[in-house]
């Protein structure tokens, strides 16, 4: 979406950077993915795209109506820790500045620090990522640097920084990317919105154009939280909504194999991560690839167990 002002000079106004780093309460069930290996293909629960899009809508709005001043703080402290902290020293080369905030935009909102994000989101995620590269590649039939590297960057960091900071960072990641579209385009709505109210102002030079930026992104950020967690309501209500709303399959192998990583963390944490992920791949404990791999069966099962809940 284009802004009114786009004619104005907009240096120093989003700082792109050159990636993302892989980071990105509820408790786990106790059943692991490795329990579900032979369960027959059921028929798939999914919403006509009208139907969904009107989830959305109803999503959307109960999102800005929870908006509060006391959330706006909250965010607006949460920020300046991220952004006063070392993750903007810590930009991989995969996506915006914007998509690695926002991670940790989301983590920190969940309890966890900026330190915990940096080790789980950069230290651990960087090394699940080369080891991966160095010892595989993905085919369609069989995506073993993908699993490799969603699988061992929980097993390492569950051993660091425990199960439960490890599963948020992890399925916090999944969601930054999910609903990062909806934050910006909302982001963009409000600068439109500053700037119709302020704009004789800025032409005065009597308010700096990045002080309207700041206010959208405070009430972006806000948005965020608000979102993703109304979302999140109506994904655990409809397995329905939850299918439309991770469709690409992308999402539930990811969200699976992380589960199985944090799983053998617990179980054999002494072994090496390519120990751990060959028994993992030869035993079908892992989903294998983004397409046949992912069954109902598996999409029903990660939905009634929460492993999609940060």
């Amino acid at each position: 979406m284009m802004n009114k002002i786009s004619t104005f000079i907009l240096s120093g106004l989003l700082v792109l950077s050159m990636g993302t780093s892989a980071m990105a309460m509820s408790t786990e069930t106790q059943d692991s993915p490795m329990m579900v290996k032979s369960a027959h293909r059921a028929s798939q629960e999914i919403l006509s795209d009208s139907e969904y899009e009107e989830v959305l809508e109803r999503v959307h709005s109960n999102a800005v109506a929870s908006i509060t001043l006391e959330l706006k703080e909250k965010v607006e402290q949460l920020r300046a820790d991220i952004e006063s902290g070392p993750l903007s020293y810590t930009i991989t080369p995969l996506a915006s500045y914007d998509s690695v905030s926002l991670e940790a935009l989301l983590c920190t909102n969940d309890g966890l620090s900026v330190v915990d994000i940096y080790d789980i989101g950069w230290t651990h995620a960087n090394a699940a990522r080369n080891e991966a590269i160095d010892l595989y590649t993905d085919t369609t039939s069989e995506m073993k640097r993908d699993a490799f590297r969603h699988m061992t960057w929980n097993f390492r960091s569950i051993k660091d920084v425990g199960e439960h900071k490890t599963r948020v960072a992890t399925i916090n990641h999944e969601w930054a990317y999910l609903i990062l579209p909806e934050v910006q385009e909302y982001e963009d709505e409000r600068i439109d919105y500053y700037f119709d109210k302020y704009e004789s102002l800025i032409i005065i030079g009597a308010m700096d154009y990045n002080t309207i930026v700041q206010m959208a992104k405070s009430d972006g950020d806000a948005f965020a939280i608000s979102y993703r967690d109304e979302l999140i309501q109506e994904c655990k209500d409809s397995k329905a909504v939850f299918n439309n709303t991770f469709s690409h399959d992308s999402y539930i192998m990811d969200f699976w194999n992380n589960k199985v990583g944090r799983d053998y963390g617990k179980l054999e944490p002494t072994s090496t991560t390519d120990d751990v992920f060959t028994t993992a791949w030869n035993d079908g404990d892992l989903i294998k690839n983004e397409g046949s791999a992912v069954t109902s069966t598996k999409r029903s099962t990660l939905w009634s167990s929460n492993w999609w809940l940060p």
